[in-house]
């Protein structure tokens, strides 16, 4: 889904930049209490946030938000993704970004039917 703010999902990483699905495994070695793994993924969240910024456009502070409730999902960590997915309709809802509150309320829909036992 294309709301024209840049794709951090599946998007190929620079050389030296944290790939998705290092920040997924650092995401959860990190709340296992490896410190080395919390480094990669706050690298991953610096990267990616500083994306968001430079196209200076809030739409895109949201959808960078979107994509770390998914990265914390898929880590395993579903009450993380929700209450980032639950910050992000609070954004897009002062945004007045309809098609955003709506993929926003799909995603947690879909990640509240899961089996994925809260952590």
């Amino acid at each position: 889904m294309n709301f024209d703010v840049p794709s951090f999902e599946g998007s190929p990483s620079p050389e030296g930049e944290v790939s998705r699905q290092e920040a997924v495994e650092a995401f959860r070695a990190f709340r296992g209490g490896d410190i080395e793994a919390k480094e990669t993924f706050l690298k991953f969240v610096d990267e990616q946030e500083g994306k968001a910024n430079e196209a200076n456009n809030s739409l895109a502070n949201i959808e960078c938000s979107v994509e770390l409730a998914r990265i914390y999902f898929e880590a395993g960590f579903k009450e993380e993704a929700l209450e980032e997915l639950e910050n992000s309709r609070i954004a897009a809802y002062q945004e007045h970004d309809s098609e955003l509150i709506s993929h926003i309320e799909s995603l947690v829909d879909d990640i509240g039917r899961s089996n994925l036992p809260a952590q």
